[in-house]
């Protein structure tokens, strides 16, 4: 490896990073470069990955590259390490001079030195990309390579791969703005205008269609109505209206009742309420003609006498009824003086019966007395009158047939005969409450039919009048005022006549005529309103054209993005090409697909990538290198392309950071990364991380150490604990 690359370098190199309480980092970690390449090597989960995120992050104060968009604290903190107290400090150098970044999270400040400037934040990234000539995006695209871009070129999926290569060529900007870009919604704004043009006349067309059937209808039901062509106005319907309040009028008198002026019907709306107002009027006059005034109070009077005859007569059948039930009582019981003086004589026949009873039960009382002394001990006399009893049993069984005698046949007649008698008594007093009921019922009978008679007196205004003349001269009075309306109905069915004719005029002109000129005015408004319509077009063709032009516009912005992205592509692939061709022969060295060619073509408004190889000894051998190359060799020459375009970079950093460059790697291909390296490193400042000891011994034996910073992370203890050997050589 040339010592002269170094000094020679015109372009910045990395000094120095400065890494304090960040991720695997517990406390300050200094690694030096001094523009020097570098080999940094340990085992996986030492802090190699973290040096890496470091400078990333001192840089940028972010992680674009790594799957959290925006700096964590729990991600950026180390264990046991305060919240946001992560610091940094790169240096690079070109020559003599000197350019400082650092960035302090606790302070959340970012501060950039070169010479005597010293700038924060903004300003300092200003500075920054502005000395660099590199952006975050160039940086991670250019100078860092990692797995991950590598992997992506790997995949399977052809749209996953044009992204991976994309962001490898920095051309993800500007498929970002080819997929923001599109001409579709203008498009489909001018079809909306225009299908907006069309659903209106549409809709003009069907309701013209649906108004001229109804004005059709309409005036087919007013010519049916007779109306003539003077009447089909707006003068003709105010004249028709003026006609009917003036024969309105003329009828009001006629039969003695005032008629309210009709407001005038100048318009349709004003119609109906000329109509609403005729209505009114009419039933005004129904109600307050003299003739009206006369039939009320007759037919007042006729009422009440037909309630006067019916009441009458169901006055008298209460009375005759109450009469015939009393009649009917006296003729199965006899009059009412004989059923008294038949119960009368029962009592006295209850009394006597009782009395005996009672005798009969008073002298068996003293018979079961004697029967108990002579059945308790032998007597020799009378208890009563002291005389001696010759035969005391034959006295005791004379007793006994005394009793027997009086329970069974004198107390039971006695007891017979006055349940007869009582029952006699009941029934004859149940005829006397009937006659007493009866007679009361009749009497109420006969005093309201008085009341009645009386009632109907006052009603004819006669006096004296029997009760047998009554009903006769009800019958009289009902006929003369049946007459007396019948002759007044007359002349309210002549002025009901003449009141339907106004009303039926009425009708014709609401339900003829009215609908009619609706339907005109409707047909006027909606031709006023098409037309506004047809007007409005010409304004939204116009914005539908513009929309089209603004498509058109879209689309060839679009392509001509599309263009320059094909074109830079391809130029920086051309650009990149032999060198990437060189490094593909040196790294992948297949024995029959020994040409690398990555190609574009613009394919549906977007550009595809070809990753394909093919054989210079064999014609039509070009293939899609995923089908033919193992995932090592993909592997190697992914690295060769990202190699030779990080060659062809044109920015200010004289820098290329290789984080495990060997995976899937053979020990033939790693062989060969350790020598294309120490060529690279020949080129510029190249800074290897790796875990591969195998891949160490292959760079020692290629000669990279010679002259290199070698930093060994021997072990990880919450820091790392760092091996370092300056180069052997010096390149200053």
């Amino acid at each position: 490896m040339s010592s002269k690359t170094a000094g020679e370098s015109k372009r910045w190199r990395l000094a120095s990073v400065t890494v304090v309480d960040f991720r695997g980092v517990l406390g300050s970690q200094l690694f030096e470069f001094n523009g020097h390449p570098a080999l940094i090597w340990g085992n996986n989960g030492v802090g190699k990955s973290t040096l890496a995120l470091a400078l990333e992050w001192i840089l940028f104060g972010a992680f674009p590259s790594n799957a959290l968009a925006a700096p964590k604290d729990a991600f950026m903190s180390p264990v046991g390490g305060g919240s946001k107290v992560c610091k940094g400090e790169v240096v690079f150098v070109l020559e003599e001079k000197r350019l400082i970044a650092r960035r302090d999270a606790a302070a959340n400040t970012f501060q950039v030195e070169f010479d005597d400037k010293k700038v924060h934040d903004n300003q300092a990234r200003v500075l920054l990309e502005d000395q660099l000539g590199l952006d975050m995006d160039t940086f991670v695209r250019a100078v860092l390579l990692q797995q991950s871009k590598i992997r992506g070129l790997l995949l399977d999926d052809v749209k996953d791969r044009n992204k991976a290569l994309d962001r490898l060529l920095g051309m993800d900007a500007a498929e970002a703005m080819l997929e923001n870009i599109k001409p579709k919604p203008f498009k489909d704004a001018a079809k909306s205008w225009r299908e907006n043009i069309e659903s209106t006349e549409a809709h003009y067309q069907s309701q013209a269609e649906l108004l001229e059937k109804r004005f059709n209808e309409a005036q087919q039901e007013a010519r049916a109505n007779k109306f003539l062509g003077r009447d089909l106005s707006g003068a003709g319907l105010t004249l028709l209206y003026a006609g009917l309040g003036r024969d309105l009028g003329k009828i009001a008198g006629k039969y003695g009742a005032d008629a309210p002026q009709l407001p005038p019907a100048d318009t349709v709306a004003g119609a109906k309420k000329t109509s609403a107002a005729l209505a009114k009027a009419l039933n005004q006059i129904r109600l307050g003609a003299e003739l009206q005034k006369k039939l009320a109070p007759i037919g007042k009077r006729l009422a009440a006498l037909q309630a006067a005859g019916e009441e009458w007569a169901e006055l008298v059948e209460q009375r005759d009824e109450a009469q015939k039930d009393l009649d009917g009582i006296g003729k199965h019981h006899g009059d009412v003086k004989a059923v008294a003086t038949r119960r009368a004589e029962l009592e006295q026949e209850l009394t006597r019966l009782k009395q005996q009873l009672r005798s009969a039960s008073e002298l068996r009382t003293l018979l079961v007395q004697a029967r108990v002394c002579f059945e308790g001990d032998i007597v020799d006399a009378c208890p009563v009158c002291e005389q001696g009893i010759a035969q005391p049993k034959k006295v005791l069984r004379s007793i006994g047939e005394r009793i027997e005698g009086l329970t069974t046949k004198s107390v039971r007649e006695i007891e017979k005969a006055l349940e007869k008698a009582r029952t006699s008594h009941v029934d004859l007093c149940e005829t006397e409450k009937k006659f007493q009921t009866a007679q009361t019922a009749l009497a109420e009978a006969q005093k309201q039919l008085e009341a009645g008679r009386k009632t109907t007196m006052k009603l004819l205004e006669v006096d004296g009048l029997i009760e047998s003349k009554v009903s006769s001269e009800l019958t009289k009075a009902l006929a003369d005022v049946t007459k007396q309306r019948a002759e007044l109905s007359k002349g309210v069915e002549t002025m009901e006549e003449d009141l339907e004719a106004i009303s039926e005029r009425d009708r014709a002109v609401r339900d003829g005529l009215v609908p009619f000129l609706e339907c005109r005015e409707a047909v006027e408004g909606h031709e006023r309103e098409w037309k506004k319509a047809k007007n409005s077009y010409a304004d939204a063709e116009k914005k539908a054209s513009e929309m089209d032009d603004r498509a058109t516009q879209v689309e060839n912005i679009k392509k001509a993005i599309l263009a320059a992205k094909d074109e830079i592509a391809s130029e920086t692939l051309g650009k990149a090409g032999p060198r990437a061709q060189k490094l593909y022969e040196k790294l992948v060295q297949h024995p029959l697909f020994d040409r690398l060619d990555v190609k574009t073509a613009v394919k549906a408004n977007k550009v595809d990538y070809s990753f394909e190889v093919s054989s210079s000894a064999v014609n039509k051998s070009a293939r899609e290198a995923r089908l033919v190359l193992s995932d090592g060799q993909l592997t190697a020459a992914a690295l060769a392309l990202f190699y030779a375009l990080a060659e062809a970079g044109q920015h200010g950093l004289d820098l290329l950071y290789i984080d495990d460059p060997t995976q899937n790697l053979d020990h033939a291909r790693k062989e060969a990364m350790a020598k294309v390296v120490v060529d690279l490193a020949s080129r510029k400042q190249i800074v290897v991380s790796t875990q591969d000891e195998d891949f160490v011994v292959l760079l020692r034996d290629a000669g990279f150490e010679n002259g290199c910073v070698v930093h060994h992370i021997e072990q990880w203890d919450r820091r790392p604990t760092v091996s370092t050997t300056m180069p052997k050589t010096s390149q200053a």
